[in-house]
């Protein structure tokens, strides 16, 4: 999320530099409070004709503005043969819409606040538990709900798709939501303690600011694991290809943030981590070979309408969280048998 005078600014950049040659998006760089233009190749001004100079373009300063070269972005799902089985499913696994050729992360467990934000499956209602990833992961075309989603790829059943946001020019996030199921996990992945012993996930950074400026950022992923990363810019409005080589398909996201290189074709959908405190702070659903890029969290919860869950029980497992009097039961069940007279 962004103040308004920057996002404004933002939005007049954008629109002034966004059809220039190599121009992928703009960004607020907190480190140099400049505003930059992101380009998939940066080359000296000498080489380049003057109606293509971003300050020939621009009604900021001289000193407001730089460039940055970030490389040409894509949406990280990837098509490929299966990997391995896991159980409990854990956040940072593969998992594959039906009948689709593709594969991506499993992310972060959530509840449902509001199902009238975004699009949801009719029978799904307030207090839901749902598996999170990317639009480009679960639904990758038109939203079918109670679409099986599988672990691994052409594996058994762990969930359905059951809610999306849209995907179009001005999203915040590339979000889409599948149901848990009794084969759903809490475990992360390969990550257990932050660098100051809390455990990952427990608490959520909503929205990524000026204090996070070169902060450090780790995921887990279905491609490359666990990975770091270091933040670079913030609130960036980028357009990012869904299609192919032969048949691009740009769709411009904003308030976006910008990494050093996070991921690979099949972790999007991986959470997004500081690495400092374990705090979630992102969904990871793009990049090229020197940049990574993640929705923020607060926008995710914003645009689906869900709220991400820090608070779960390791013994509980996802599908019953939140049915605290139906566990109480049962364990009160289960203690009266063990008691019965003999």
């Amino acid at each position: 999320m962004v103040d308004s005078e920057r996002e404004e600014k933002i939005e007049r950049f954008r629109k002034e530099v966004e059809n220039l040659e190599n121009v992928v998006g703009v960004g607020y760089d907190p480190e140099t409070g400049e505003y930059v233009t992101l380009v998939t190749e940066k080359k000296p001004e000498d080489d380049l004709p003057e109606d293509q100079l971003v300050a020939n373009n621009t009604t900021l300063s001289e000193d407001e503005h730089g460039v940055e070269e970030i490389g040409y972005l894509r949406a990280h799902s990837l098509s490929i043969d299966t990997s391995e089985r896991l159980r409990p499913v854990p956040v940072g696994a593969e998992e594959q819409p039906d009948d689709e050729r593709w594969v991506g992360t499993g992310g972060f467990i959530a509840s449902v606040t509001d199902s009238s934000k975004g699009e949801w499956a009719s029978d799904v209602s307030k207090g839901d538990v749902v598996r999170l990833s990317n639009w480009h992961v679960y639904v990758g075309d038109s939203f079918d709900p109670h679409r099986p989603i599988h672990q691994p790829f052409r594996g058994e059943k762990v969930g359905e798709l059951v809610g999306s946001v849209p995907l179009k020019d001005g999203v915040k996030v590339d979000a889409a939501a599948r149901s848990v199921s009794a084969d759903d996990g809490w475990e992360i992945r390969g990550l257990e303690a932050a660098t100051d012993g809390t455990e990952y996930g427990r608490s959520v950074v909503p929205n990524v600011t000026e204090e996070h400026s070169r902060a450090t950022v780790t995921k887990s992923g279905r491609t490359t694991d666990v990975t770091t990363a270091e933040i670079q810019q913030i609130n960036a409005s980028l357009r990012i290809d869904y299609g192919t080589e032969d048949d691009p398909n740009l769709i411009r996201l904003d308030d976006c943030v910008v990494t050093t290189d996070l991921g690979d074709s099949g972790d999007s959908g991986s959470p997004v981590y500081l690495q400092e405190n374990g705090a979630l702070c992102g969904l990871y659903f793009a990049g090229s070979p020197t940049a990574g890029v993640f929705c923020q969290i607060g926008n995710v919860e914003e645009a689906l309408g869900v709220r991400t869950i820090t608070d779960w029980d390791p013994d509980i497992p996802p599908i019953d969280h939140g049915n605290g009097d139906l566990q109480e039961f049962k364990d009160d069940l289960i203690r009266y048998i063990e008691n019965w007279p003999a």
